[in-house]
């Protein structure tokens, strides 16, 4: 019954002339609309088409640098109808095209698209030139389209885009539960753009995150239609109030936005010199809502005198009614058991993931990787990043630590593994984890700390360009600080001896 309120919505949009987009594929390719500036011509019927091949023009690519100003802008306003889990936004794309090349084709992410019957889309608009211009879904998850004429180098496009989500009942990071709605890997985006090889489009594994994110920037309006007095609104970024029931979200230079609405969260916060944590519990771990900002921030601190400074300035933890834990840039869900099994001493996964996931505000958002090619580049470096913690506050913890966390499932694996090579979460956690922590600290002793940290801080300094990190880049980097030779190392963790 929820389902069929985004095909009225659909029915009510085709009589007012909007472009349907199906959400199947492969599909017809549609025909845009022009953004209404001025009278335009109507395009014309679009036949069936091919599914395009998305690439970027590789040679272009490797001179491109997407410097700030170049970012992906995103403006959205949302009108949620939380007891109908329903969304309907309206979303503005301002990209440049920063390939070098003039682009005849874009793709558009969309992962809510992979779920049937959540995401539908009522239309797009080009401006009047692109009028010529078709999309079409592919593989249920991209918009892809076709532009004519092409968009040259170093020009900007805008893009307006109107559809409906309805969300999946699932205890997930995308779907509701009756205690809550979580609103993560929502919205349709560009994804980078890599030198050489094209645009980053992964498909989902049955482990792991897939998604790749390039830096944008964000401005989102969030409206409670109708309104509802006591939902609280945890979000990536800072809120400012509109009106009642209407809040305004703006983040630079990050990856995503997410949110999550409850009737029922407490808040807890924490404020340091550079940022400000704020802690989204359930009232029966309420208790535990300042402990996890009051760990985040200790985190946080530890990791700016580690790796240098982080150009955020806010974090939430936010509780989750789901399977386990996510991070996003500003934000990481955590779910139920790890505030049950909490109590006031490091020595549980409580404190370990705390720490792990504000490491990833470095390792995801400050500097990111293929995370479904070479998820070893985050998640070993989030993990050994849970030992320089405990290093500094609990040293007497350290031994218990690789016991708790490493010895006791016995690791094996190769530590560059995709998250196609798993289909089961211990051995992949097993290998590209806890396999990565071995590799790492066998790394630290054949090189020093000297040179093993000063690599880290290195690693994890970003660039204007928001170079994707790389195994290859990693070792370059590492043969920059360090002349050891660590071939016989390398064969014991990596598939191969020249990751």
């Amino acid at each position: 019954m929820i389902r069929n309120a985004c095909k009225a919505i659909a029915i009510i949009s085709l009589l007012l002339s909007f472009t349907l987009s199906a959400c199947s594929a492969p599909a017809p390719a549609h025909p845009v609309s022009a953004i209404p500036t001025s009278t335009a011509p109507a395009p014309s019927a679009s036949p069936e088409a091919p599914k395009p091949t998305l690439t970027c023009t590789p040679a272009a690519a490797a001179e491109a640098a997407e410097i700030p100003d170049q970012r992906t802008a995103y403006a959205m306003d949302i009108s949620l109808d939380y007891p109908a889990h329903q969304l309907t936004v309206t979303q503005i794309i301002d990209y440049t095209n920063s390939t070098g090349a003039e682009l005849s084709l874009l793709p558009l992410v969309v992962p809510p698209a992979l779920q049937e019957g959540v995401f539908v889309l009522y239309d797009l608009q080009l401006p009047e030139d692109y009028t010529q211009s078709t999309y079409q879904m592919v593989d249920d998850a991209q918009i892809a389209i076709t532009l004519v004429p092409g968009l040259p180098a170093g020009e900007s496009l805008q893009i307006n885009l109107m559809y409906c989500l309805q969300l999946p009942e699932s205890r997930s990071v995308f779907g509701y539960t009756d205690r809550q709605l979580i609103l993560a890997d929502w919205f349709p985006f560009v994804p980078p753009c890599l030198a050489g090889e094209g645009w980053l489009v992964n498909e989902p594994g049955q482990v792991g995150e897939y998604l790749a994110y390039p830096l944008a920037n964000f401005n989102v309006n969030l409206r409670l239609s109708p309104q509802l007095d006591g939902l609280i609104v945890a979000a990536s970024a800072p809120a400012s109030s509109l009106e009642s029931n209407a809040w305004r979200y703006q983040a630079q230079g990050v990856r995503n936005i997410v949110f999550a609405v409850s009737p029922e969260y407490q808040i807890a916060s924490a404020h340091g010199d550079s940022v400000t944590i704020q802690a989204y519990t359930l009232p029966e771990h309420a208790h535990w809502g300042q402990r996890a900002a009051d760990l985040a921030l200790a985190a946080w601190s530890r990791y700016e005198t580690l790796y240098g400074p982080n150009e955020r300035a806010y974090m939430s933890i936010i509780e989750g009614d789901l399977n386990d834990g996510m991070e996003y840039d500003g934000a990481y869900f955590i779910n139920d058991w790890y505030y049950e099994t909490a109590d006031e001493t490091p020595k549980n996964y409580f404190t370990l993931l705390t720490v792990h996931e504000t490491a990833h505000q470095w390792f995801y958002a400050q500097v990111h990787n293929d995370p479904a090619g070479e998820p070893w580049l985050d998640e070993s470096l989030a993990t050994y990043s849970e030992l320089l913690y405990l290093e500094s506050a609990h040293p007497e913890r350290v031994n218990w630590w690789w016991d708790f966390r490493v010895a006791d499932f016995n690791p094996s694996g190769y530590v560059n593994s995709t998250i196609y090579d798993h289909h089961e979460f211990r051995p992949y956690v097993n290998a590209v984890y806890l396999r990565g922590v071995l590799f790492l600290q066998d790394l630290r002793e054949a090189i020093g700390d000297d040179a093993f940290l000063a690599f880290l801080r290195a690693y994890a300094t970003p660039d204007e360009a928001d170079s994707l990190r790389t195994g290859a880049g990693f070792f370059t980097l590492l043969d920059a600080c360090s002349d050891a030779d660590l071939t016989d190392l390398l064969r014991v963790y990596f598939r191969s001896a020249q990751p």
